[in-house]
């Protein structure tokens, strides 16, 4: 099993995986047109809101005591998944443009 801090750092390096992802379709959207541009405000807007959450339960998962971590470590994998998910749904939408 991973380490505290090293799980700590590897969901970090996602979440800036994932930051980065963001601001690629906020590009994107600056540049689109039409029904699609309707589109983008929303899908950032929960791609956002889904990697806002996963901080929180980062910055929990740092304030837990070693006993919770596992269960705030499994709540995090799951929002890590979701969201992991939506931004691949999202590009796939989106894609070529």
């Amino acid at each position: 099993m991973t380490g505290r801090n090293e799980y700590e750092e590897q969901i970090r390096a996602r979440m800036q995986d994932f930051t980065i992802e963001i601001d690629n379709l906020k590009k994107k959207a600056s540049a689109a047109t039409d029904r699609i541009a309707a589109e983008y405000p929303e899908q950032i807007a929960e791609l956002e809101k889904m990697r806002a959450d996963l901080e929180k339960q980062l910055d929990a998962l740092k304030a837990s005591s070693d006993e919770a971590w596992g269960e705030i470590q499994s709540g995090i994998d799951r929002a890590s998944g979701e969201l992991q998910r939506a931004l691949e749904r999202a590009l796939t939408k989106f894609k070529g443009l």
